[in-house]
């Protein structure tokens, strides 16, 4: 996804992922990009490495159209600017002494962390989980790792598949007289979310374009099904109906259609995912209520200022 996948995986249902930190396996100087505040687009570049500023900041307003979760009726909308950091740094350093080398010596692998989160949903919004009195639909964050194979890559065109498997857990926190309290947090399983991309890069003068075309599925352990799709029996009483447990197995399959366009500092992007449940294993929950699934965004961002200082990098891990 060009956006990452804003939220795969911004939020985990947008199928994708991206990488705030990324272990590169080249064998030239390699750059990790350590990303601060909130996630920002990951883009594919030519097949090259390039000097780029050792530190920018950018400051972002996106527009972003998106359901709950996969199959939600309730679609959310909403503008977001924020701010971003970005480090190009020809090592990996980490305070907390974590990973600091190679995972591989191949010009086409690379091993690297990646995030996912979802935000918290009134349950006022939703009418299926409203009907049956269920609570609030609480976010989740997911970490984990992420395999990149890149078998093509030239000036003009990339192709990669990538696989994410994520440990993801909810934040169950509750609104008491304004003050948030947390409790524990929730054990919701994996989820591994495979995908292909191809890129293809267009430079004109000082303009650069790059379209993206993704497929990819999203798989998910019953825990994390159940957190979605599942009713309990207290619930189900309401209706009444016969209380749904979900079943481990594939979310959702997707087609995404991205493009960015580059100038100096200005950068902006647009992407159009659509995503299929027909297949879902869970396609007969009660809280499953469109088989049919869009999400979109548009995002302007412009570098307020770069670092003099240059640091070589390599084409695949450009922001």
């Amino acid at each position: 996804m060009t956006f990452p996948r804003f939220v795969s995986e911004y939020f985990p249902f947008t199928a994708g992922a991206f990488s705030a930190v990324r272990i590169s396996s080249r064998k030239t100087i390699n750059r990790v990009s350590i990303i601060l505040g909130f996630p920002v687009l990951v883009m594919s570049m030519p097949a090259h490495a390039e000097e780029v500023p050792l530190w920018l900041i950018d400051g972002s307003i996106s527009a972003i159209s998106l359901p709950a979760y996969p199959g939600s009726g309730y679609t959310r909308n909403f503008i977001v600017p924020f701010p971003n950091f970005r480090l190009n740094s020809p090592y990996l350093q980490s305070s907390g002494g974590g990973v600091n080398a190679r995972l591989f010596n191949s010009e086409k692998l690379d091993l690297g962390l990646t995030f996912g989160a979802s935000i918290p949903t009134k349950t006022k919004y939703l009418d299926v989980r409203k009907d049956r009195d269920m609570p609030d639909l609480d976010p989740t964050i997911e970490v984990g790792l992420g395999l990149r194979y890149i078998p093509m890559k030239t000036d003009r065109w990339e192709l990669k598949s990538q696989f994410p498997l994520r440990k993801a857990t909810g934040i169950d926190y509750k609104d008491q007289d304004k003050m948030w309290k947390m409790h524990k947090p929730l054990d919701l399983g994996w989820t591994f979310s495979p995908r292909v991309t191809l890129t293809r890069f267009i430079q004109h003068d000082d303009v650069r374009h790059e379209i993206d075309f993704e497929v990819g599925s999203r798989f998910a352990t019953q825990q994390n099904m159940n957190f979605f799709y599942g009713v309990e029996p207290q619930y189900a009483a309401v209706i009444p109906e016969t209380p749904y447990v979900a079943e481990e197995g594939l979310v959702n399959n997707w087609v995404e259609l991205g493009w960015v366009r580059k100038r100096d500092r200005w950068r902006f992007s647009v992407s159009v995912e659509y995503q299929d449940l027909h297949d879902a294993k869970n396609v007969d929950s009660p809280l499953l209520e469109e088989k049919d699934s869009w999400f979109g965004f548009m995002i302007l961002t412009y570098t307020f200022a770069q670092s003099d200082l240059l640091v070589e990098q390599d084409s695949e891990f450009k922001q």
